[in-house]
């Protein structure tokens, strides 16, 4: 899907701040495309509660509901910092397929990061590892591939993923 022919201009922005003013009771100041979205359609709003992400879901059902609640209840839990989900919806009030709301982490990503020289793949790694230790420990009473078709119970990802070997 080239996501450049409809979620991109004036239209849905106007759109977007709507959408964002009603489900969260703030006021929108400025919205702004972002370009790391590669299947949904992501924006960086500014509003009277701070600096939010909108990402418009490009398929039906696709986050499924509960997922990302779930996720983000359980890295709460955890205490693994991450960014605040403030709305999640996949319903077709405002976008055909949903739309979730986060909050705004400022930084340079990964990649960026690596190409810039502000880290080296090594210490990327190390780091990637360590937060990866900590969210794979996660228990998770049921555990399935990642479009949703349940093929199993596991505990956590790494006895899923010795499944798949």
């Amino acid at each position: 899907m080239d996501n450049g022919l409809w979620c991109y201009g004036p239209a849905m922005f106007a759109q977007i701040k709507s959408a964002v003013e009603e489900v969260l009771d703030v006021d929108v100041q400025k919205v702004e495309p972002l370009d790391k979205g590669l299947v949904n359609c992501v924006y960086k709003l500014e509003t009277t509660w701070g600096t939010v992400v909108v990402r418009i879901f490009s398929h039906k059902n696709w986050p499924e509901e509960g997922k990302l609640q779930l996720i983000d209840q359980k890295l709460s839990i955890a205490r693994i910092p991450h960014p605040l989900l403030l709305y999640f919806s996949s319903d077709n009030m405002f976008f055909p397929n949903g739309f979730m709301v986060y909050e705004y982490v400022d930084g340079v990503d990964g990649r960026d990061a690596i190409l810039s020289g502000k880290i080296s793949l090594g210490d990327f790694y190390e780091r990637l590892g360590n937060m990866a230790r900590g969210f794979h420990g996660i228990k998770c009473t049921q555990y399935g591939d990642l479009r949703g078709f349940w093929i199993g119970n596991y505990d956590n990802l790494t006895d899923y993923l010795k499944k798949l070997r």
